[in-house]
Order: structure tokens, then C-alpha cells, then sequence
């Protein structure tokens, strides 16, 4: 008989863990292989930094995973301005929801969690805790608990 690790994610919706930075650091890489795929300029890496700071600020806009593909295209036109404004980008992010093709965002649903996956098994317990912080309500709480 073979033996097999299992991954298993429980997700709690952020009542234990923020997975905030995790999930726009999984959501970069399986945009990059996408348009790697698509044979599309791959993301400047000078912008990265701000790229990521706009998808986290906008994070609460993506409901399913696929549409972080929409987030980014989003936010990439605004990279450059000083102070994006944000009424354009929920607008340019829900137009960009609207023509989104079905097949393109499945393709990027499914990257997404193979990169997500793929990335969990490479990274430490201390690597997976400062993508994944406690909540708050769980800080609170371990004090209680002790």
C-alpha cells in the first residue's frame, strides 16, 4: 500500500486566519502563468509592489477567486496615479467582471488553486503563518485560552 499526504484547507473565512496576503500572492502568480499561457507582457515587476497594495485594498471587492483576474486588470490602469480613484476602479472592476470570458476566468480559477496548493507544500509552517496571520478575534482569544 502507498502512502500519500493529504493537503487539507479548512477555511474559516477569516475568523482564525487573515488570508488576505496569501490569497493576492496566489492570485499574482496564477495571473502571471495565465498570460504567460495567453503570450501577453508579463506583470512589470517595478509595479508589483503597488499592484499588490491596490488588490489588497480592493480585496473586498472579489467574492469568487476567478475574479481577482478582473481585480488585476483593473487596478493596472491606475498603477500609476498618485491617489487611484476609487469609485473608477469598482467601476472598471465590475465592467471588467461583465466581459470577462467564462473560459478564461475557469482557466484562472483553476491556476489559482494549483498555484495555491503548489505554493502551501513549499512553504514552512512559519512561511504559511506570515501569509496567513491570526484574526483578531483569535489574538483576543488565546489569551482566554491559556
Amino acid at each position: 500500500m502507498t502512502s500519500r499526504s493529504a493537503l487539507i484547507y479548512l477555511d474559516f473565512d477569516g475568523v482564525v486566519a487573515d488570508s488576505a496576503v496569501e490569497c493576492v500572492n496566489t492570485a499574482f502568480i496564477a495571473f502571471d502563468e495565465l498570460q504567460q499561457k495567453l503570450v501577453i507582457e508579463p506583470t512589470n515587476l517595478k509595479q508589483l509592489g503597488k499592484l499588490k497594495d491596490l488588490a489588497m485594498a480592493y480585496r473586498y471587492l472579489v467574492l469568487p477567486p476567478e475574479h481577482f483576474y478582473c481585480l488585476i486588470r483593473s487596478i493596472q490602469i491606475f498603477v500609476d496615479q498618485i491617489e487611484p480613484n476609487s469609485d473608477e476602479i469598482v467601476d472598471r472592476f465590475h465592467h471588467e467582471i461583465s466581459q470577462a470570458d467564462k473560459t478564461l476566468l475557469d482557466r484562472f480559477r483553476m491556476l489559482f488553486f494549483a498555484s495555491r496548493e503548489r505554493e502551501a507544500l513549499k512553504k514552512t509552517d512559519k512561511d504559511w503563518y506570515l501569509d496567513n496571520p491570526a484574526t483578531p478575534f483569535i489574538k483576543l482569544l488565546r489569551p482566554l485560552t491559556s
